[in-house]
């Protein structure tokens, strides 16, 4: 039988599809943040693919595999994105922006520095608005947030919308699952 995924493997994978280059399978977005619910109507911090800040831009770009699983075959990487990620925590009703997507469960382009933007900043992370945020929904409801930005490229947010929410509706089936089966995913969904 085939080894199951860790939460933070599927996490990866799924962010790297997201931040991965397009000539090579992924969607092309320049930074990927995924929050998930440990709390009720709280957001945890989960995982983040993409440069830190301007300076790590070239170093994260450089290499360009021939293929999205080429990096898949490795374990996630420590990466200092994915810990300063893991330190926020959105309260999903001090956050309106936030709160609609979960609750409507539709994306919204946010243009503006807001809350959100200052809380991610505040660790440290470079992070300027225009961004997505996309809901990961199951069958039950919400299962996480996806945020992402262009903001080293400028390339349009909604250029690959299509794809991206239909991979996140599919994402969120699979940490559905992973939740139901307590294979370590979160243990809420968001409604």
């Amino acid at each position: 039988m085939p080894p199951f995924l860790t939460s933070e493997q599927f996490y990866h994978r799924f962010l790297t599809k997201v931040t991965a280059d397009e000539r090579i399978g992924g969607l092309g977005y320049n930074l990927a943040l995924l929050f998930v619910p440990r709390e009720r109507r709280q957001l945890s911090g989960a995982a983040g693919v993409g440069p830190l800040n301007y300076a790590e831009v070239p170093s994260q770009w450089a290499f360009v595999p021939n293929d999205v699983t080429d990096y898949f075959a490795s374990p996630p990487p420590s990466s200092t994105l994915s810990e300063r990620v893991a330190s926020v925590r959105v309260p999903i009703d001090g956050h309106p922006q936030v709160h609609a997507v979960v609750i409507e469960k539709h994306p919204e382009i946010c243009r503006e520095e807001d809350p959100f933007v200052r809380l991610i900043n505040s660790r440290e992370i470079q992070f300027e608005p225009p961004y997505l945020l996309v809901p990961v929904t199951g069958n039950q409801g919400t299962e996480a947030l996806l945020t992402v930005t262009n903001m080293y490229s400028g390339q349009p947010l909604d250029r690959k919308i299509e794809e991206l929410t239909t991979l996140a509706r599919k994402s969120g089936q699979v940490l559905q699952l992973m939740r139901e089966h307590h294979l370590g995913s979160a243990g809420y969904y968001l409604g």
